[in-house]
């Protein structure tokens, strides 16, 4: 219980711009109360990876950065919930940010249509294009895709399309949800997305296992 409570004040956070102090400082005292004063140190985790957040009651409330990537980049699509034509279609209408992203460098050959999307982002932004493929990479992505393209015509004569595509290689730092991948995979099989989607993080991770993570201090 007391983990779900943590996440819908992370999500109550991250969807109004913050919390106001005074109702925030009230929510901190009733979880040291009933929980105990280690939670102090989840809480200030929560709060160094910018998770919670406090906002003055005197300054007008403005959008948060959630509301405006809704709206970009569609991370909301409520008419798309029992029909499979996006990947908003896993989640029952809501389609991961992550998602998002990678359907929007695939579709328009780089993230320069989605800038704006970019620069609200937390952390630094930075774009490196590869001008030449190592040649080992070249040569194992092309065997690769040879020996797919003589197992579909095998098997399926109808769905060469697939195995034309090409191969791109999505590595997330920290962690990925099986939601997340859940989408990708839904992306990769789309016929009208010009990649296959290989994916690789450096662990797999979900609601309960990402705050069992920040009930220790971050150094």
């Amino acid at each position: 219980l007391y983990d779900k409570i943590l996440r819908l004040l992370c999500i109550q956070s991250l969807t109004s711009n913050g919390i106001r102090t005074n109702r925030y400082e009230n929510i901190k005292r009733l979880i040291i109360q009933n929980y105990g004063y280690e939670e102090l140190y989840t809480l200030t985790n929560l709060e160094k990876a910018g998770l919670l957040k406090r906002k003055d009651a005197v300054l007008i409330d403005g959008p948060s950065i959630w509301q405006g990537l809704r709206k970009q980049l569609k991370l909301i699509d409520e008419d798309n919930t029992n029909k499979p034509e996006d990947m908003s279609y896993v989640a029952a209408g809501y389609a991961p940010l992550l998602g998002r992203l990678i359907q929007a460098l695939g579709l328009n050959n780089g993230w320069s249509s989605i800038l704006e999307s970019l620069r609200q982002l937390p952390g630094p932004l930075v774009e490196v294009t590869q001008i030449s493929t190592p040649e080992e990479l070249s040569d194992a992505l092309t065997r690769q895709s040879n020996d797919l393209q003589a197992n579909q015509l095998i098997n399926d004569d109808n769905n060469n399309r697939v195995t034309s595509k090409k191969t791109i290689f999505v590595f997330i730092v920290g962690g990925i949800s099986y939601l997340e991948i859940a989408a990708l995979r839904y992306l990769s099989n789309d016929p009208n997305y010009p990649y296959r989607i290989i994916i690789g993080t450096t662990k797999l991770i979900s609601g309960a296992t990402f705050l069992k993570s920040l009930k220790y201090s971050i150094k």
